[in-house]
């Protein structure tokens, strides 16, 4: 299994976030306020496909836990679970992918800035061969980053020896 931890500002909302034109603006709700959020559409889309396979689970990992409903109806995602209970804290985050590889499932993060640059939790994730994903805040996942997931993902389902063709 693939686990795919996911944050939300930075990462699908993001001021850049329009990859050949100018982003997808809407609105989410949380606590009584509203958010404005920019997003690129075909990022939504390749989660979505993502999400389709039967080896692969996103998880969100955010501040947002407690009312990804509002972000799944603006993205036109699916009901995701979360990764934790409440709002998550970077700690948090770390402590959910630390706990993705020692399941045994296979781990991609994507996280604007929870995702270390050194240290043991780093290195844990590093060993464990996790896929980091870390885009500039501003800019939110682009299609580089899609190369990446498509590679790992493809990777790994010939190493499970999953026969099915993998369209993302």
């Amino acid at each position: 299994m693939i686990t795919i931890l996911l944050d939300v500002d930075g990462v699908l909302n993001a001021s850049k976030a329009g990859w050949s034109r100018a982003p997808t603006k809407g609105w989410a709700y949380a606590n009584g306020d509203s958010w404005k959020m920019q997003f690129e559409p075909q990022v939504m889309s390749k989660l979505r496909a993502l999400n389709d396979l039967p080896f692969v689970r996103i998880l969100w990992a955010t501040t947002w836990v407690g009312d990804t409903d509002q972000l799944e109806h603006l993205f036109r995602l699916p009901a995701l679970l979360s990764a934790g209970a409440t709002s998550m804290s970077i700690r948090d985050k770390q402590d959910a992918a630390l706990a993705v590889v020692k399941s045994g499932d296979e781990l991609i993060w994507i996280d604007d800035e929870a995702i270390p640059l050194s240290g043991p939790v780093y290195s844990e994730l590093m060993l464990a061969d996790a896929l980091l994903i870390r885009p500039a805040s501003s800019r939110g996942l682009r299609p580089e980053h899609f190369d990446k997931i498509d590679a790992f993902v493809l990777r790994s389902s010939h190493e499970d020896d999953t026969t099915e063709a993998i369209q993302l």
